[in-house]
């Protein structure tokens, strides 16, 4: 190691004192990595399917961003369902830009770039300034790390804010309580840009209190996280009445990844909407149904806190295995998406191949590194690092939410190269065996097979989706093809392509996808609806009609068969097909609400196959249900005037005029009832 020192100090030029070579060391790693970034930034800030969509995480922080810019800081109503600091820092470079994503997002690369020399900082303070040099390149050429920091997404903070932890700690490691003071509001503010990331606390209040008992650092600790939560849980408690600690969806989410049901990966909960949106309007009606009675925010997320309990008390087996499988995931090198495959955007996107740092790597070299630090710091890496990885399988794996353990390893990893190379050089592999079987061991761990899906296939739908929209029909087609016969769900992706076509004019390429779709998935109610209604505006009746007599058999099969019979009876209704009208508008009154729209298409539909009892019976709920509802009057009044209740008529056709002044039916039914 003595000629390893030798070599470090020799590279230094002649001339420049310690701290201007340091200077430039810093200024080298912020440079090459802004370049690196900023590359990435120029090939992904246009790419339409990165924009800010209300229906993922990025437009939903753009949204609650947009609020801040324009003065509303509470965020109200309700406590924070995501985490708040990225809605804020986004919000503050939206004031400062009037919005711009694109400064915005310069911005970010920028703190990418200081994440990088931070990490070139900690890892100088610890080994050598080859292996800091080392540690800074796998951060800045890791292409998951600069993917999302070219996205509006929270997990662009991720970086810099992890970095800023693991220098802290490292500083605080030599100095005293006010060093771990700042290295717990790094903690502190890590937690709230990912919320998984609190659980370090109590792992490094323990650390800090060796050696010595030194109970004025691990308090300092534990200070520095409470300072910099304090804000986010002072508001819930202003704008909520509870003092939640920083979001209130911490149960749901721990509940996604601890069911009967889990697979260690984002799985939507049945009734709640697959989006923060969704989560934010759909998670308490659940939790009310299931526990019978009103919740408060903090007793939602309690209650499916407690599902995730009951499930590891009574299943302990189950539980334990869940958690290993996750464990697996966080190590593995296959992705995990949600919301962007980075793996799709790889393959698509040439300069992304150049950032070869991945978990392939970092998770080998940086389990081998553990063995490699000194030894006053390989226990705080150690702790950090396996801190971040159980508190990401807690609750789910994503890829995006390993981001920061990726960071924390290029610490270690750096260092194991270093130690490598100098082992190699001097001809000693002794001090490098315990390092070598790590790296084997790392290696097995990362290849393990999991067979998950990269979500490369639903990125490859939705840019065919793009390009039907965009009117490149014939390459959208062309792409089409290989996808639908690799794609686990083929009949999806034909629909949903086929739903594209019909939106952009294409009835006749739409119809052959929905046939195709129908073909690869017999009987599914949401694809004869699209047929029916594709084949009526082509003027084909006949295989409109057969699709609907083929959907009043089906319908048991829709998620939502309420919806669906109500497309399908209106579209009957039209047709003028009584038969699947009365049946399909009978199973939609039953399943979906009705504000008298569906009662009157009923008694319509009754009427028009000459069953005008029944035909009364629904117009008059229809009445019921929307005393408004001029076309409900009327048609009421033409069923009482067939059955020669000319009163009744009257009194109704009379009701549809007044609601509609100048209706013309009703002027024309009323002359014909006044003059009998």
């Amino acid at each position: 190691m003595k000629r390893g020192k030798k070599a470090v100090e020799v590279e230094r030029p002649a001339g420049f004192p310690a701290s201007e070579s340091r200077f430039r060391d810093r200024a080298l790693v912020f440079g090459g990595a802004l370049l690196v970034k900023g590359l990435v930034l120029a090939a992904l800030h246009d790419h339409p399917l990165l924009q800010p969509d209300p229906t993922l995480d990025s437009g939903f922080y753009a949204g609650l961003a947009g609020r801040v810019a324009s003065g509303d800081l509470a965020l109200g109503p309700g406590p924070f369902v995501v985490s708040p600091l990225y809605a804020y820092v986004l919000g503050v470079l939206f004031a400062m830009s009037g919005g711009s994503l694109l400064f915005a997002k310069l911005a970010q690369i920028v703190l990418g770039a200081v994440a990088a020399v931070l990490v070139f900082e900690t890892a100088r303070a610890t080994v050598t300034r080859r292996a800091a040099f080392l540690a800074a390149g796998f951060v800045a050429l890791a292409g998951v790390v600069a993917f999302h920091e070219a996205l509006i997404l929270q997990t662009a903070l991720d970086p810099a804010l992890t970095a800023f932890l693991c220098w802290a700690l490292v500083r605080a490691r030599s100095e005293g309580p006010r060093a771990w003071l700042l290295a717990g509001l790094a903690l502190g503010l890590l937690a709230l840009n990912r919320p998984n990331a609190i659980l370090l606390a109590p792992l490094l209040a323990t650390y800090a209190l060796f050696p010595g008992l030194a109970l004025r650092r691990a308090l300092a600790v534990a200070g520095g996280v409470a300072l910099a939560l304090a804000p986010a849980t002072l508001r819930n408690l202003a704008v909520s009445g509870e003092p939640i600690l920083i979001s209130s969806h911490g149960g749901l989410n721990l509940f996604i990844g601890n069911n009967p049901e889990a697979d260690g990966t984002y799985r939507s909960v049945p009734g709640i909407t697959p989006s923060i949106a969704g989560q934010a309007r759909d998670t308490r009606r659940v939790a009310e149904a299931e526990a019978g009675r009103t919740l408060t925010e903090r007793e939602v997320s309690a209650h499916f806190t407690a599902k995730s309990v009951t499930f590891a008390r009574e299943r302990p087996g189950a539980f334990l295995r869940l958690l290993a499988r996750k464990v697996s995931y966080v190590l593995s090198r296959e992705e995990i998406p949600l919301n962007f495959s980075f793996s799709w955007y790889r393959r698509e996107i040439p300069l992304l191949w150049l950032l070869f740092v991945g978990p392939v790597l970092l998770v080998p070299l940086g389990l081998a590194g553990l063995f490699t630090l000194p030894r006053e710091t390989r226990a705080l890496f150690g702790l950090v690092a396996g801190g971040l990885a159980l508190s990401v399988a807690a609750f789910f794996v994503a890829t995006r939410y390993l981001v920061p353990l990726y960071v924390v390893l290029a610490i270690p990893a750096g260092a194991a190269v270093d130690a490598f190379l100098a082992a190699f050089a001097a001809r000693r592999l002794r001090p490098v065996v315990a390092p070598l079987v790590a790296l084997v061991a790392g290696v097995v761990l990362v290849f393990l097979p999991h067979g998950l899906d990269d979500g490369s296939r639903n990125e490859e739908t939705a840019w065919v989706v793009r390009l039907v929209d965009t009117g490149r029909t014939a390459e959208a087609l062309k792409r089409l093809r290989p996808l639908l016969d690799g794609h686990p769900a083929p009949s999806l992706v034909a629909f949903r392509v086929g739903q594209a076509l019909r939106d952009a004019g294409d009835s006749v390429a739409a119809l052959g996808l929905f046939e195709e779709a129908l073909a690869k998935d017999p009987g599914r109610p949401e694809v004869l609806v699209r047929i029916a209604e594709t084949a009526a505006a082509a003027g084909r009746k006949e295989r409109a009609v057969a699709a609907l007599e083929e959907l009043s058999a089906n319908l048991a099969r829709s998620e939502r068969p309420g919806d669906v019979a109500a497309a399908g009876g209106r579209l009957a209704l039209g047709l003028g097909v009584s038969g699947p009208a009365i049946e399909l508008l009978s199973v939609a009154r039953e399943k979906a609400s009705d504000d008298g729209g569906l009662a009157e298409a009923l008694g319509l539909a009754f009427l028009s196959a000459g069953r005008t009892r029944e035909a009364g019976v629904a117009l008059e709920d229809a009445v019921r249900l929307s005393p408004d509802r001029a076309s409900a009057h009327l048609n009421l009044a033409a069923v009482r005037a067939e059955e020669g209740n000319l009163d009744a008529a009257l009194r109704h056709a009379r009701e549809a005029l007044r609601l509609e002044p100048g209706y013309e039916k009703a002027l024309r039914l009323l002359a014909a009832l006044e003059g009998r």
